[in-house]
């Protein structure tokens, strides 16, 4: 992975490596944060809805769009994504 240093102190490794941090500390969170699967549950706490396996809030929770937020420029962002992200502020 070639990352240019902003600062211009040439420290590129210590900059990829924050990247790429970042990157897997992303991933565990969307991990933790999947739909939740309430399909065939026995005690289906979740009334029907789409909820997070992780906070039980409505999925995709607001952890999920918070990490969203910043690719709101992004083809494939939704609308809804973002309404619900200006309602929660």
């Amino acid at each position: 992975m070639q990352v240019r240093d902003p600062s211009g102190s040439g420290d590129r490794g210590q900059i990829g490596g924050r990247l790429l941090r970042d990157v897997e500390a992303k991933r565990r969170v969307l991990a933790r944060h999947m739909l939740s699967p309430a399909i065939d549950d026995p005690e289906l706490p979740w009334d029907n809805r789409n909820d997070c396996q992780y906070d039980g809030e409505d999925w995709p929770c607001p952890d999920l769009l918070d990490l969203a937020l910043p690719y709101t420029d992004h083809p494939d962002h939704r609308e809804q994504w973002w309404t619900h992200q200006m309602r929660t502020r």
